[in-house]
């Protein structure tokens, strides 16, 4: 049995995101504060069974800005989308770096983004589990793209 993980990184006051699916069908959802916080509880993964990991790379993209926005905003949003690039490539590179099976895929190819309802009726229909004390009232769009990546990741490996 393997436990699935969906990472999507971004560098922003509760940026980082993590899922994991469990063997027994449970969920947990992790939040990081600061990208170091998320890069030390990485080293802590090993302890999932057999974990497999998929994150969101945004650099294997390749786009940095849209041109239809006057310059100052395109120069804020190209220092965004740079951060959020350099952000996945390490976790990515350091999540491989702790042993762990890992995989990453562009924002395109991980497909367009969930509702809560959507994401409520496959949660459901596949007989998943909330861990205990999550508030599902709270649900947070990052929670439901790393949900996404972790189910992805089970599939992916299929491949």
């Amino acid at each position: 049995m393997k436990t699935y993980i969906g990472v999507d990184p971004a560098i922003r006051l509760n940026g980082m995101a993590a899922c994991f699916i469990k063997p027994n069908k449970e969920v947990e959802f992790k939040k990081y504060k600061r990208f170091v916080d998320f890069i030390l509880d990485v080293t802590k993964w090993k302890q999932y069974e057999h974990p497999v990991i998929l994150v969101e790379d945004s650099s294997l993209q390749n786009l940095t800005f849209h041109n239809s926005i006057n310059r100052a905003i395109l120069s804020k949003m190209s220092r965004n989308v740079g951060m959020n690039q350099a952000a996945s490539r390490i976790a990515y590179e350091w999540i491989k770096e702790n042993g762990c099976e890992a995989y990453n895929i562009s924002p395109l190819q991980k497909g367009s983004k969930w509702t809560k309802i959507s994401f409520m009726k496959v949660f459901q229909n596949e007989g998943y589990k909330f861990e205990p004390n999550f508030k599902t009232a709270k649900i947070s769009q990052d929670e439901i793209d790393c949900f996404t990546l972790a189910l992805q990741a089970k599939n992916y490996m299929k491949r």
